[in-house]
């Protein structure tokens, strides 16, 4: 079953990058602040998945913790990045909806 479960990740690795790939060549992505912000979570996901296959193909490599480290950390503040702006994306436009939903009310 680990093993399995290895293949499973290498798999997860490979596709994830087929997946960011495909969607940067082939959509608009960086037309909507939503497209943005599902790349910065695919880029992560792809890295993490990446850093995770390499370690079970190559073994321990020297640097590896560091590396790791840095994925990681590079990703928990991508993540945290991109939930703040989908935040202040969606106060913004709950906040022009409701001022615009205001206007059509009025007679």
């Amino acid at each position: 079953m680990y093993e399995l479960g290895n293949w499973v990740a290498i798999a997860a690795g490979v596709l994830t990058w087929g997946f960011l790939i495909d969607y940067l060549t082939g959509t608009p992505w960086h037309r909507s602040s939503g497209g943005r912000l599902f790349v910065c979570g695919l880029v992560v996901l792809t890295a993490i998945l990446t850093l995770v296959a390499v370690r079970l193909v190559a073994g321990e490599y020297p640097g590896h913790e560091v590396i790791r480290l840095a994925v990681y950390s590079a990703g928990a503040l991508t993540i945290a990045v991109a939930w703040a702006v989908h935040r202040r994306v969606r106060c913004r436009d709950r906040a022009h909806d409701t001022s615009s939903s205001r206007g059509r009310h009025r007679s």
